[in-house]
């Protein structure tokens, strides 16, 4: 179902998540070795600053690294996205985008962690060698940052054993997140 942003934006939450499915190459090569429809993850969080308030979406970008940004600035980089409204297994969705606040300004995650997360031959080499899949724990990719805020928030599930591991797809079918929809501008 397609939902104008403009209706919908004052329903949407801090802590609800966007899914997106990318159109550039990098964005299609996720899609394909996960095996998703969706590439890219992000968290609305609602900022008020007296009378002023905006809808924003944190995310973590390659070449950026985890970033906030206006949901409409977002909405027309993406041409649309899906929302998933947070369910009551996370009793705080402040947590889940606090902590993806927390993480603004750093570093995107390395080559090497996307070849040990999601590559083949990489994650079998990786293991034999026994090196740990998030080569630096102070760069993020965007549904690492997703799943570590999820459980910093106090939500666990089996899907999400190792975050820097966890692709959007596995976002998208975690149990306390329901889709609403497809958002479009």
């Amino acid at each position: 179902m397609s939902l104008k942003f403009e209706n919908v934006r004052d329903q949407i939450g801090t802590g609800d998540f966007a899914l997106m499915r990318g159109r550039a190459a990098h964005s299609r090569l996720i899609q394909w070795r996960t095996t998703s429809v969706y590439s890219h993850v992000g968290v609305f969080a609602w900022l008020e600053f007296g009378k002023w308030k905006r809808l924003f979406i944190v995310e973590a970008l390659e070449g950026r690294g985890v970033q906030l940004l206006p949901a409409e600035v977002v909405l027309e980089r993406s041409g649309s996205f899906d929302w998933f409204l947070l369910g009551p297994e996370v009793p705080n969705p402040y947590a889940v985008a606090g902590h993806m606040l927390s993480l603004v300004g750093c570093r995107y995650a390395s080559p090497w962690q996307f070849i040990r997360s999601w590559g083949l031959i990489g994650r079998r080499i990786g293991d034999w060698l026994g090196l740990d899949v998030d080569d630096d724990p102070q760069r993020f990719h965007c549904s690492e940052a997703a799943a570590e805020s999820l459980l910093a928030a106090g939500y666990h599930d089996d899907e999400i054993r190792i975050p820097a591991a966890t692709p959007p797809e596995v976002i998208s079918r975690l149990s306390c997140l329901t889709r609403k929809g497809t958002v479009i501008g």
